[in-house]
């Protein structure tokens, strides 16, 4: 018989490094040789030249791991040691997901250890055992509504791309998180953000946490190192990692660039810049919470402080003939100083052109914090309708959270840096991003209710980028009409 005692364990003995840390501290120390002074570092990234625009090969770079803080592993301990007890008899626990590299500690080297330590940590505080598939959205989905129609078992946690969350709602397959026990969302390993963002009326449709990091979802600043450092000695690095990026001195980098022959300061596409400046002055598309019905939530000034950045970058890209479908190929190409993309995309930007640098999405005011608006392919952790053994859930579902709190985004970026990152610092830069990770509804739900994007997203970029205010009244006014009837609240 199954017994539980749900005494919570209080948060003692923290300073005690115990099994996931040792699990971990030789990963983390492993071929780590940089230490806090690598945040003042003067690598290639920092070549000092005041002579024109060059264009040249970049060198190659030393990769020398960044250091991470040991303390995350002891918090992770703690927060798994804090949820309740239970005892599930070795029952099989199973997680779906399109990618199950943060899952399944057979599908990438480089990460195997420190999931099969999570895993082992969590299956040892429950008497479970974890396993993983790997399945296409299609598929998932047509297996969720299967099972639910029939009283059948699928999966106990589905982990699915953000955008997909609307069609797997509609469908029918979701659970209300609210429903499970024992699962606090406000917990600190859980994102206050995404929970918002994925609850509308009575529902809470999913969550990301700390097992989930959104790294390749996220937006970035690419930069051209050489040109950069060809026109000033002060590194974009040093600000970004003081916490004093704005659009104004990334804009004050960019003027540099004038004058230079082919060479464009800035250069964007139109779309998601805009989505992505907006969300970096604090706006949000949609204002959504637990038990409430989503209302748009911007006023009609708020693209007041975003707009002259993103046209800014317009102009910059338009008077050097690049347009703005090209903004992308013509930084790959060494002619742009400054860009805005997605980590995804990394290898667009990618070439013999240039030497590549990494920024987070600047702020407004230097005294605001870093946001980054995550697209709709960031994971999203829900649960199938029904679940056979609720508890289970609720706890297993917290505690890979837990026990992921802080390292396993640290050996993500690790990851990242020997595969894809173009440098040393921009690892440090990359934590500072995955720390800034914003959702918002209308990235959840674009699929099933169009009007609902059309008419937040839609028109935030027609205002932007045009300066077109007709029919605000009514956009706003339709939006709202479609979220009360999508999400309506009864409790």
């Amino acid at each position: 018989m199954r017994k539980i005692n749900f005494k919570l364990c209080m948060l003692k003995g923290i300073s005690a490094a115990i099994s996931i840390l040792l699990c971990l501290s030789a990963l983390v120390s492993c071929g780590n040789t940089s230490t806090d002074s690598d945040f003042g570092m003067t690598d290639s990234d920092s070549a000092k030249q005041t002579e024109p625009l060059q264009t040249e090969a970049p060198q190659p770079e030393t990769i020398v791991l960044h250091g991470g803080n040991p303390d995350n592993a002891v918090w992770a301990e703690a927060y798994l040691k804090s949820l309740p007890d239970a005892d599930y008899d070795g029952a099989s626990f199973f997680i779906t997901s399109p990618e199950t590299v943060l899952f399944d500690p057979s599908e990438v080297k480089y990460m195997s250890e420190v999931i099969y330590a999570r895993n082992k940590a969590v299956e040892e505080k429950y008497n479970i055992k974890i396993g993983c598939g790997k399945s296409d959205i299609s598929s998932m989905l047509d297996g969720a509504a299967a099972a639910v129609n029939s009283g059948m078992y699928y999966s106990d946690i589905m982990s699915i791309p953000m955008e997909y969350v609307g069609e797997f709602a509609v469908s029918g397959v979701l659970e209300n998180l609210r429903s499970l026990p024992f699962l606090d969302l406000s917990e600190p390993y859980f994102n206050a953000s995404s929970v918002n963002a994925l609850s509308a009326g009575d529902m809470i449709y999913g969550a990301a946490g700390e097992s989930t990091p959104s790294l390749s979802a996220m937006p970035v600043v690419y930069f051209n190192k050489t040109l950069l450092s060809s026109v000033t000695e002060t590194s974009p690095y040093d600000d970004a990692l003081r916490g004093e990026l704005t659009w104004d001195k990334l804009l004050e980098y960019a003027a540099l660039a004038d004058g230079a022959d082919g060479i464009a300061g800035a250069a964007v596409s139109e779309g998601d810049v805009s989505d992505i400046v907006f969300a970096s002055a604090g706006e949000k598309f949609i204002n959504s919470a637990e038990r409430t019905v989503p209302t748009v939530g911007f006023a009609d000034g708020a693209m007041d402080a975003p707009a002259p950045y993103v046209r800014k970058m317009f102009d910059l890209g338009d008077k050097n003939g690049i347009s703005r479908a090209d903004a992308s190929a013509a930084f790959r190409e060494g002619s742009v100083m400054f860009t805005v993309g997605y980590l995804s995309d990394i290898s667009s930007y990618l070439s013999e052109s240039v030497s590549l640098g990494i920024l987070p999405i600047p702020k407004i005011s230097a005294d605001a914090p870093y946001r980054s608006l995550v697209n709709g392919t960031a994971p999203v952790m829900t649960v199938m309708k029904g679940p056979a053994n609720s508890s289970m859930v609720s706890l297993t579902l917290s505690a890979i959270n837990a026990a992921s709190y802080g390292y396993i985004a640290e050996k993500y970026v690790d990851y990242l840096h020997i595969t894809a990152l173009p440098d040393n610092r921009s690892a440090y830069v990359l934590e500072e991003i995955n720390r800034s990770a914003v959702y918002d509804l209308s990235s959840a739900f674009h699929s099933v209710y169009p009007e609902i994007w059309d008419n937040t997203r839609g028109l935030v970029r027609n205002v932007i980028e045009r300066g077109d205010f007709s029919g605000y009244a009514a956009h706003v006014s339709a939006a709202e009409k479609a979220m009360a009837s999508a999400f309506p609240c009864r409790e």
